[in-house]
Formats: C-alpha cells, structure tokens, sequence
C-alpha cells in the first residue's frame, strides 16, 4: 500500500520513526524487509550490489536510531522511555552492538531513570538483555539493586519472572546474583520457576540450582560475619 511501512517483522527502526530513504527503499522489498536478520553483514560475501547498499543503509539507519533514543522522551501513552528501548533493542547489525552501549551508557550517565516505569509498571529491566542489566545494575548500590531486581510490574511479575518466561540463562544468573527473588509470586501465584517451567523446563530447574547457591552463601556468611547481603528471607527458609 502506497506510504505504508515496510514490514518491521526484523527491523527494530522500522518499530518507530522510520527514515524517508529507508522506507523509500524497502517499500517495494517485502523479502528483504522480512529476511533482513537471516542476512549476513559480511558485505563482500554479497554479490548483488544492490543489496550490498540496501544493508549499509540499514546498518547506518540503525546506528541513527540507535543514537536517537539517547535522547528519547517518554511515551505520552505508553510511558516507554529510550532506556527500555536501548535495554531491549535486539539489532540487525552486531556491529552496532558498541553503539548500543555507548547510547545507553550515556543515558544512564546523564540521569537515565532505571526505576521509571511504564504504563504497565515494569522497569527497562523487565526488558533487558543481560548485557544492558549488568549495565544498568553496576551503577547502583546494593540495596538499589536489590530493589530493582524485585520490583515488579503491575501483573505482580518481576525481571526475574520475565527472564524466566523468555529462557534467558545468562540474565537468570545475573539477576539472582544481584538479590533476585525466586520465590516472588505474581498475582497468578506463579513463581519465576513457575513461568518457565511449561516451555524452558531446563531453565526452572536452573532458578531452583542458583536460588539454592545463593542461599548457601548467605548461611556461610550469617555464620562468619553475622551479616548478609543477600535478602533475610532467602536465609530464613534455610535456617
């Protein structure tokens, strides 16, 4: 349809605002547009020439927006904020994977707000990749990661919930490190472990190991120091 957008299946600047030159140039594209993250970067493995432009323009487009979003205001209706959007951008080009942490680097140095939530409470960490958490959590103190990681979202479902629902290991991990809890219910009475355990059973069993490790280190420490870091009641269901 004349002066519709390209498909946005696989392209995360295409979910916005669109440049004129890159819609301009995968209106008439379908298939690019759609198999845009099944092709590869490596430019001089591309012998259509045509194509070859059509990816540096994505790859610079991208590089725009990703920028772009450093300076993002919140969503009048949504309440999204560029921080969720850098924290969760899934790239088509990996080589754009500095821009991206320079981008949200910057945000968060200038007063980026990690707790601003959006219309449906959840925080850009309900979002993030592993890499944007770790990002997110190392500027905050302990007791403001702690809170974070468990604050949850207008449905009741923490970070950790949503991490555990998707089947991500690495941000599991990282997120228990840092205070998670894994024995927060949603308003459905799930448990993360609950969430993943219908389609990621090997994850459940993974939040139940690391909850477990975690809990035996906070019993060596109570029994050395007389203090802990990690939260009382992950001590208290041991004791």
């Amino acid at each position: 349809m004349e002066g519709a957008p390209p498909n946005t299946r696989a392209c995360p600047i295409a979910q916005f605002e669109h440049t004129a030159a890159c819609a301009a140039d995968l209106r008439d594209d379908d298939d690019l547009a759609m198999d845009i993250t099944a092709t590869s970067y490596v430019l001089t493995d591309t012998p259509d020439a045509s194509l070859t432009r059509r990816l540096r323009r994505r790859a610079r487009d991208e590089a725009l927006y990703i920028r772009a979003l450093a300076t993002r205001a919140p969503d009048p209706i949504s309440g999204v904020t560029g921080l969720h959007l850098l924290a969760d951008i899934t790239l088509d080009d990996p080589a754009n994977e500095p821009v991206r942490v320079r981008a949200l680097t910057a945000l968060l140095d200038a007063g980026g707000d990690p707790f601003r939530t959006d219309v449906l409470g959840r925080s850009a960490l309900h979002c993030a990749t592993a890499a944007s958490a770790a990002l997110i959590l190392d500027r905050l103190t302990p007791e403001q990661r702690r809170a974070l990681v468990n604050q949850a979202d207008d449905y009741g479902d923490t970070p950790l919930h949503e991490a555990a629902a998707c089947g991500h290991a690495d941000t599991i991990q990282l997120l228990i490190a840092h205070g998670a809890d894994a024995t927060a219910c949603n308003i459905a009475g799930a448990t993360p472990e609950d969430a993943a355990r219908r389609f990621h059973p090997a994850i459940a069993d993974l939040i139940r190991c690391e909850q477990a490790r975690q809990d035996r280190a906070a019993l060596v420490e109570v029994a050395t120091t007389g203090e802990s870091e990690a939260p009382r009641r992950a001590v208290k269901r041991r004791m």
